[in-house]
């Protein structure tokens, strides 16, 4: 299966690369919207992760392009984002991707919110790779 990461962050991209060929994935690794959008138009991609803050075009974008665009297959979209807001929330959903987690906890009335550990994991990675 070919995931296409896009990713703006190096450490983050490194990270995702190396989680997807270690279970199994053929991963193609660009650093922005666009060039990801490029990706989807020209190559068998069954499978976008995608950051959503990132230069030229950002992941709500792509993904609105992905859903707009009559394409010869279905293309799954992850999003990775540290925005917790309600609205956030909203804006994801408005651009054709499902969030399992903002779903049940907007059931719940909680607030979406990135977790420490995350962010702790995020860190540390950091720390080793630079």
């Amino acid at each position: 299966m070919k995931i296409l990461i896009a990713e703006d962050d190096p450490v983050s991209q490194k990270l995702l690369e190396k989680i997807a060929r270690h279970e199994g994935y053929d991963p193609v690794v660009v650093n922005n919207g666009k060039n990801a959008w490029d990706q989807v138009k020209k190559e068998k991609v069954d499978m976008v992760i995608t950051d959503w803050m990132m230069p030229e075009m950002d992941g709500l974008q792509l993904c609105r392009k992905i859903r707009q665009t009559d394409l010869p297959r279905y293309v799954y979209v992850i999003l990775l984002t540290a925005e917790d807001q309600v609205e956030d929330a909203v804006a994801v959903f408005s651009a054709g991707i499902f969030h399992q987690k903002y779903a049940m906890m907007m059931e719940k009335g909680e607030k979406p919110r990135l977790t420490v550990e995350k962010r702790a994991l995020k860190k540390s990675i950091r720390s080793r790779i630079t």
